[in-house]
């Protein structure tokens, strides 16, 4: 008797999953294996699931509540929908399909089939905070405290790198200076700190202010000026005449105008 029940039993259980379900709730528990079937409608799992051809029935999920266990994972999401609808390809890749050997990496991103892209990749080894998105929308790269719009943060010197084909440049700063470079060779603009404010002033009207933030000329300094030996300072287009230059040197002052395209000395102090 007991036999016979045994085979009803699986033979309801076969029959079962060689069959379409229509929508119902499906208890599946208890270590269940299924393999090749089909189901339409709504399906439910109640516990946790695993997938891939590399998973077995005494895996232990821990805190997960799903898991893939398998090589070259790829999860791909495919829209059905009409024309007149988005309907375009996505997939998750995780870690490339070629060996070390060949150059192949660890990473986990997001492809748009559609157009043989990747506009999304995560790179395995990455450090703590590389990216964070805030609840207030702020993104911290490099902290999970992001108190702006944009917040980077790193141990020494943290860097902005802007490039396109030929040309680069790099804005950085700490609490020691701040500063731009251009294709890494030096920087084109300094500043380190000063007591006060204002140690630079760019006014709406464009004039510059140096040691204050009201500049009432192009060129607005307070307080001492230094131009360096046999440098020039320039009153006027350098290139049109009657134009001035003045040239500090080792104890001497030089007073020049430019006339018929060369500069002339007009006046010189010299100091004995």
């Amino acid at each position: 008797m007991n036999k016979i029940i045994v085979c009803f039993i699986l033979l309801t259980i076969t029959s079962f999953a060689q069959q379409d379900i229509p929508a119902t709730k499906v208890k599946l528990g208890g270590g269940f294996r299924i393999q090749a079937s089909q189901y339409t409608g709504d399906s439910y799992v109640f516990g946790r699931i695993g997938i891939g051809i590399g998973m077995y029935e005494v895996y232990s999920f821990s805190h997960n509540t799903m898991a893939i266990k398998a090589n070259n994972i790829r999860m791909k999401f495919e829209d059905t929908s009409s024309p007149t609808f988005p309907d375009e390809d996505w997939i998750f890749e995780f870690n490339s399909s070629d060996s070390v050997v060949n150059g192949g990496s660890n990473y986990l991103k997001l492809h748009d089939s559609e157009n043989n892209t990747n506009p999304f990749t995560i790179w395995g080894g990455g450090n703590r905070w590389s990216l964070f998105v805030g609840g207030n929308g702020n993104i911290g790269i490099g902290t999970l405290l992001p108190s702006t719009k944009l917040h980077l943060r790193n141990c020494n010197y943290p860097r902005i790198h802007l490039s396109n084909s030929t040309t680069a440049v790099t804005i950085g700063g700490n609490e020691s200076y701040f500063s731009i470079q251009k294709n890494s060779s030096g920087s084109i603009f300094h500043l380190l700190p000063r007591e006060g404010d204002y140690a630079l002033y760019l006014a709406s009207n464009g004039n510059v202010g140096v040691g204050t933030n009201q500049p009432k000329h192009q060129l607005h300094v307070e307080g001492t000026m230094n131009v360096v030996d046999d440098k020039y300072l320039y009153f006027g287009d350098p290139d049109t005449d009657d134009s001035w230059r003045i040239m500090s040197g080792y104890r001497i002052l030089v007073f020049e105008k430019r006339i018929n395209d060369d500069w002339v000395e007009r006046f010189r102090m010299e100091v004995e």
